[in-house]
C-alpha cells in the first residue's frame, strides 16, 4: 500500500495504477503460503518450548524447502503467460507492466524461505532478531526505492527492488537462525527435495 502510494506521490497516479495490477497478481502467491504458515506456527512453537531445536530445524527445512519447490513451477507458468494474466486482470492499458510481474514471479521463488525465517524466529522466541530483520528490509526497501522514484528509472526497478529486499530478508534471517541451530540455503534445498518425495511416495491410508 505505502509503495504504491509513494509512486503516486513522486512518479504520478498512472504509473502507481500501472504497478498496481502486478502488484496484485502477486499477492495471490500468499495464499498458500499464509495456509501453511498458520498451521505451522503452532507446531514450531512447541518444539521451541520443548527445547527440541533439532526439531524445529528439521520442520523449517522441510516446510520453506518444500513449498520453494511447490512454487517453482507455478512460478515459471506465471513467468511465461505474464501477458495473458496483465490482459486478463487490466486489459490492453496495461500490457506494459508484464516485465514488472515477471520479476515478481522470481521474487515469489524467494517467498517462502523469507517468510519461514521470520516465523521461526518468533517460534524460537528471538522475536528481537525478527524485529531487526523486518526493519532492515524497511530501510533497504525505502531507500532503494526513493532512488529508483528520484532519478526516475522504470518501474521495473521498483518490482526489482522488492526482489533484492526480500533477498536481503533470506540472509538476514538464516543468519539470526543460525544462533539457535545450523541452516544453509544448501540444507533447506536437500531437505525439501527429501521431503517432497517422502509425500510423492506417501502411501494413501
Amino acid at each position: 500500500l505505502y509503495l504504491t502510494f509513494l509512486i503516486g506521490l513522486m512518479a504520478g497516479s498512472p504509473q502507481a495504477a500501472l504497478y498496481s495490477i502486478p502488484l496484485k497478481l502477486t499477492e495471490t502467491f500468499e495464499i498458500l503460503l499464509r495456509s501453511i504458515v498458520s498451521v505451522a506456527m503452532p507446531k514450531l512453537s512447541y518444539f521451541s518450548v520443548n527445547n527440541e531445536n533439532n526439531k524445529v530445524k528439521e520442520m523449517f527445512q522441510n516446510l520453506s524447502g518444500t513449498l520453494t519447490f511447490i512454487y517453482l513451477p507455478i512460478m515459471i507458468c506465471c513467468f511465461f503467460l505474464s501477458d495473458y494474466l496483465i490482459l486478463l486482470l487490466g486489459g490492453k492499458t496495461f500490457l506494459n507492466s508484464s516485465e514488472i510481474f515477471k520479476i515478481f514471479c522470481v521474487y515469489g521463488l524467494i517467498l517462502p524461505l523469507d517468510r519461514f525465517t521470520g516465523i521461526t524466529l518468533d517460534c524460537i522466541n528471538k522475536p528481537k532478531y525478527n524485529f531487526y530483520k523486518v526493519s532492515i528490509m524497511i530501510l533497504v526497501n525505502v531507500t532503494l526505492d526513493l532512488i529508483v522514484l528520484y532519478f526516475n528509472l522504470p518501474l521495473k526497478y521498483v518490482a526489482l527492488v522488492t526482489f533484492l529486499t526480500t533477498l536481503t530478508g533470506c540472509y538476514i534471517g538464516i543468519k539470526y537462525l543460525n544462533k539457535t541451530f545450523k541452516t544453509s540455503i544448501k540444507e533447506i534445498f536437500i531437505s525439501g527435495m527429501q521431503y517432497s518425495k517422502r509425500l510423492r511416495y506417501k502411501p494413501i491410508p
